[in-house]
């Protein structure tokens, strides 16, 4: 038991360690980052996020996106959209989660319906929905994917792999 202020919970002592300092835990191994003081482009983001020691968040799994979503829209900061780290090269959709740029295709999407992810337009990149701007008169679109020109300017999440 740890008697020391900073302690406050039991779920602070199991996940504290996981992430570094400054990071949010999402409970199964990842860490994300959320910059909403800056906005940059795709590949500065990115870039960003390796300074860092992460990357754009990666949401691979349906538990990765629900929980994105659910975090999301309980803080009123992070309700813009934002960078995360899906980019289209060739009319395939990859996560930009190595170091070696080349990624692993995307297997399961949240795009806003009616949105067509493989318009001939190359290269996009992929951002999330917030409540606001293009989307907040729809709230079914709410934190889905969209894409986007990547020199776009947008606040963006990085990933931390706590388990690695």
């Amino acid at each position: 038991m740890c008697w020391e202020p900073q302690c406050t919970c039991i779920l602070d002592l199991v996940f504290a360690w996981k992430c570094p300092r400054g990071w949010i835990t999402a409970g199964h191994g990842d860490c994300y980052k959320f910059v909403t003081s800056e906005k940059k482009s795709w590949q500065q983001a990115e870039a960003t996020c390796k300074d860092l020691g992460g990357y754009l968040a990666t949401l691979e799994t349906l538990n990765d996106i629900y929980w994105m979503k659910g975090y999301r829209a309980h803080h009123s900061i992070l309700q813009e959209e934002t960078w995360i780290g899906g980019y289209k090269r060739n009319n395939v959709w990859y996560w930009m989660n190595d170091d070696l740029g080349l990624g692993a295709p995307i297997t399961h999407f949240d795009w806003i319906n009616g949105m067509n992810p493989y318009k001939v337009e190359d290269p996009l990149c992929l951002q999330l929905a917030g409540s606001t701007g293009f989307v907040s008169n729809n709230p079914q679109a709410w934190f889905k994917w969209d894409d986007l020109t990547c020199s776009v300017l947008r606040p963006f999440i990085c990933e931390y792999d706590a388990l690695s």
